[in-house]
């Protein structure tokens, strides 16, 4: 892959206590393959698969893009609202229909919207019916992403480190693009996608060292875009979800 990425930032990477984080990129993937596959392996013909080993080894031709916007407003001496928005893009070239698993997009997670587990949110308001453990293993092609977290320092130097209570609230989804064979529940539509943003909110402890910050949240499902489960505080707020994690979420 081709990467190109536009990066500003005034914050500290660790603390990440005031000053903002905008970056953006642009990808385009498996091209050399393409090359290869066009004018070396079956000159004048595309064959979508090239040789290697022995064997006929698939590529899959794409572009992606991704904006991610952050700022960190301290309120106080020891209190910081932390805002996110992201967004990203993927489409297949050529004659695929789907992008590399690994260029896809996911939701859900300790980093992502923190009400559902890892990959457990989207595509949609598709079912994932079949899914091992209801997780999206295919992904999606575009990603929609904000949250809002505000964290207070309640104890300093206790154990050396700074104990932080943090609340948020996470908003997002994934889809498919309009090239992707997938159910059509999952598929992005410009009038109705916010009706399947999934939304969660919860609480978390922050131990904050020198060099290390450990991350504990529990969060709930406030909106669930699933038809059976849609709405705010659809039959109640449900389980909650616990999340551990090595620094702050965004």
């Amino acid at each position: 892959a081709f990467r190109y990425t536009l990066r500003a930032a005034t914050v500290d990477p660790l603390r990440r206590v005031e000053g903002y984080s905008y970056e953006g990129s642009a990808e385009i993937g498996n091209v050399i393959p393409f090359l290869v596959d066009r004018f070396l392996a079956s000159p004048g013909t595309v064959e979508n698969d090239v040789p290697f080993l022995g064997r006929r080894v698939i590529y899959r031709p794409y572009v992606r893009g991704t904006i991610d916007l952050r700022r960190y407003a301290p309120l106080s001496g020891v209190t910081t609202l932390a805002t996110r928005f992201f967004v990203g893009a993927n489409h297949p070239i050529g004659d695929p229909d789907v992008v590399p698993f690994d260029r896809r997009f996911y939701a859900g997670g300790a980093s992502s919207v923190r009400g559902w587990s890892l990959r457990e949110l989207g595509p949609g308001a598709s079912t994932l019916e079949g899914a091992a453990g209801d997780v999206n293993l295919l992904g999606g092609d575009l990603k929609l992403e904000t949250s809002v977290e505000l964290r207070a320092t309640f104890l300093r130097d206790l154990a050396e480190a700074d104990w932080q209570l943090a609340s948020f609230v996470d908003a997002g989804n994934v889809w498919l693009g309009p090239r992707n064979p997938g159910d059509d529940a999952g598929r992005f539509r410009a009038r109705t996608f916010w009706r399947q943003v999934g939304v969660g909110s919860g609480l978390g402890l922050r131990l904050a060292w020198e060099y290390l910050i450990v991350r504990f949240d529990v969060a709930y499902r406030l909106r669930d875009p699933l038809p059976s489960q849609g709405g705010i505080f659809a039959d109640g707020f449900g389980s909650p979800t616990l999340h551990f994690g090595i620094g702050h979420a965004f």
